[in-house]
């Protein structure tokens, strides 16, 4: 699935080749919730693989971006915050 492939690159890209792939994100309005739930899950299974805190903190961020988009706020600038944040925190 494409949000599996874009999570396995976040440490790996740029963050405009992560905003590049990440299009499943910006053109899911309707579907949001679910996909960032999804996130969620991944990221868990990932944390029982290797055990590693950043993430705990990916999960932190994925569930702040879902409530600032249910709070209205901007579409797009909360999916590019949630990428950079991730990004960042999955390269330390």
């Amino acid at each position: 699935m494409q949000i599996e492939e874009l999570i396995q690159n976040l440490h790996e890209q740029s963050i405009t080749q992560i905003w590049r792939k990440a299009e499943v994100l910006y053109s899911a309005k309707e579907n949001i919730t679910s996909l960032l739930e999804y996130m969620i899950i991944v990221f868990y299974e990932l944390l029982k693989k290797q055990n590693k805190v950043s993430y705990i903190k990916a999960v932190e961020l994925t569930e702040e971006a879902k409530q600032r988009i249910l709070a209205n706020s901007n579409y797009d600038m909360s999916i590019d915050n949630l990428l950079l944040n991730l990004s960042e925190t999955l390269r330390s």
